[in-house]
């Protein structure tokens, strides 16, 4: 089975680091580049230039309101990338976006600015309070992020409510309070607000949290309601609750539904479901699920090589997987598969304690 490497993505930021500008002036010349940076990942090579070749990139940058679902259909029913593939760009585009962002370019952008404030244009003034938080054609500068927000919110526009309430949250361009974050979460009415509002009352009342996720269409809302949900052993309204987020293609929910499907826990017994679940979590950016593939081909469930297990579980490292670091650490602790390293052993386990907080736990055992 050939799976799509998303661990090129840092393949495609070191290059970025150095030739940047050639996406604007020169793009064989950075295909070329990039490909000499890469190995036997001409797929993958192909679909990020892709991005840039139909302009894909720059749609993105511009278009407020901007999500995975509503680009998915696009890119399969337009540009005729199929399903995985559409999934991959996706990808790349949530973990590149920043970078990639700055080189597009918005002319006479000061100027658009001035007159966006002269006409009350509060549509325009958000694509620029965007530009500015997201460091898309300029410079970031979350300062001017919040005062173009701020000034967006004083003119009766609340759906910037959000937006106002992530500022606060994480002090970036005022400082930090989350009390007032919390207090424009709940004032607003949006899905990202029904869902911080929910996740903030999860260690004070479930209740509470579940009208909150139940009253949003974020999938981060249906991951958390059906961890709620699973909590109580109720299974059908935990998988309906996973199956809504991974329609929605939130990694996550995908790697909670393929697990159910795995074990048939509230469902029939059904791993060829769970493999594709796995496959489209991993797809968008779950570690968990690459290590999950990575099992299924150790178990012969599914066909694969050596070399395919351990890049799945370097890029289940890469997004963030304790388990995918645990396994690593074991091999290289065993020699199963690679030769035997002591140093490589540690640094794996290590890593899993800086990514878990496991206090030296793992670190300890060897």
């Amino acid at each position: 089975m050939k799976f799509l490497d998303v661990s090129i993505v840092k393949s495609i930021e070191d290059v970025l680091e150095n030739h940047l500008q050639l996406l604007r002036v020169d793009l064989d010349k950075f295909e070329e580049i990039l490909i000499d940076h890469t190995v036997n990942k001409q797929d993958e090579v192909y679909l990020f230039m892709q991005m840039f070749q139909l302009k894909i990139i720059d749609s993105v940058i511009v278009d407020i309101d901007y999500s995975k679902e509503k680009y998915l259909p696009i890119f399969m029913e337009k540009y005729k990338l199929s399903y995985e593939e559409s999934l991959f760009v996706l990808y790349l585009i949530e973990h590149l976006k920043d970078k990639l962002g700055f080189i597009t370019m918005f002319y006479q952008f000061d100027e658009r600015l001035t007159l966006a404030y002269e006409k009350t244009n509060l549509r325009e003034l958000k694509l620029f309070a965007r530009c500015f938080k997201e460091g898309f054609g300029i410079h970031q500068d979350y300062v001017k992020a919040y005062e173009l927000y701020r000034y967006i919110y004083t003119k009766g526009d609340h759906s910037v409510v959000y937006d106002l309430g992530w500022m606060f949250e994480n002090g970036y361009g005022v400082e930090r309070d989350v009390d007032k974050a919390l207090e424009y979460y709940l004032e607003g009415t949006d899905d990202q607000s029904a869902f911080k509002s929910g996740y903030y009352y999860m260690s004070v009342s479930e209740e509470k949290a579940l009208n909150y996720f139940k009253a949003s269409e974020d999938p981060r809302a249906k991951l958390y309601e059906g961890h709620i949900y699973l909590k109580h052993r109720q299974y059908n309204d935990a998988i309906h609750c996973y199956s809504n987020g991974s329609k929605h293609l939130n990694p996550s929910c995908c790697f909670e539904l393929g697990n159910m499907y795995k074990i048939g826990l509230g469902v029939q017994r059904n791993p060829y479901q769970a493999v594709e679940l796995y496959y489209h979590g991993y797809l968008l950016g779950d570690g968990d699920c690459a290590v999950e593939i990575a099992k299924m081909i150790i178990d012969h469930f599914i066909e694969g090589t050596e070399q395919q297990i351990l890049a799945l579980l370097e890029t289940g490292v890469y997004l963030g997987s304790v388990q995918a670091c645990l396994m690593l650490g074991t091999m290289y602790e065993m020699g199963h598969m690679v030769d035997q390293s002591r140093p490589r052993s540690l640094f794996f386990y290590n890593k899993a304690n800086e990514l878990d907080d496991l206090k030296g736990k793992y670190y300890e055992e060897i």
